[in-house]
């Protein structure tokens, strides 16, 4: 059997400015190897797994591990290896790390370079969505991701869209720029953008 693989696109305008990618792949035993990366690219992903977890290998990291069922991972450069071990569909949603500290509902200091249960974060909430998204057909997750994320996004406001803005200036402006140039284009003083 082939893998099979959904792309997402939310309804709700605001979700599609914050949202990276929302995707999922569903694969059997008899698909064969099937390797996988999740590479946020200086983004957060978060991973939901609906079937056997599959094991997974970090940069630096010797030997393996079994993956937390639901779990964020975010990482500037590189990839997190995920090795196949049965029938399985995994979910993933990118953000840039403004979002996700919203998301989460704290900053992501602890939550870096490293998967950590989804769990760990926001308690057993992470349970019940991972129980509603493994009864839920691929091509309708959308919108069980759609209304999860709007609930966790609910206090996004002024202050949220400026730490966005500073963060997409800071990780994708061409280098050598000069920092008096990105604090105008940005709206913030010199000072403000060399603190944060």
């Amino acid at each position: 059997m082939t893998p099979t693989f959904f792309e997402y696109t939310f309804a709700t305008p605001a979700l599609r400015d914050l949202v990276r990618s929302a995707w999922s792949v569903s694969y059997t035993s008899a698909s064969g190897p099937m390797p996988g990366v999740i590479a946020p690219d200086a983004h957060v992903e978060f991973v939901f797994q609906t079937g056997a977890p599959c094991t997974m290998l970090t940069g630096g990291t010797t030997g393996e591990r079994s993956s937390p069922r639901a779990m964020i991972f975010g990482l500037r450069h590189g990839a997190l290896q995920l090795k196949a071990a049965g029938d399985n569909s995994i979910i993933g949603v990118r953000v840039p790390p403004a979002v996700a500290s919203v998301i989460l509902r704290q900053p992501l200091r602890e939550c870096w370079d490293q998967p950590v249960a989804l769990r760990d974060l926001i308690g057993p909430e992470a349970d019940e969505l991972l129980d509603r998204i493994a009864e839920t057909p691929p091509r309708e997750l959308g919108a069980i991701l759609e209304s999860w994320l709007l609930a966790r996004l609910s206090d996004w406001g002024a202050e949220e869209s400026r730490n966005l803005d500073l963060q997409h200036a800071l990780m994708w402006r061409v280098a050598g720029e000069p920092v008096s140039v990105l604090a105008e284009d940005v709206g913030v003083t010199l000072r403000t953008l060399r603190r944060y």
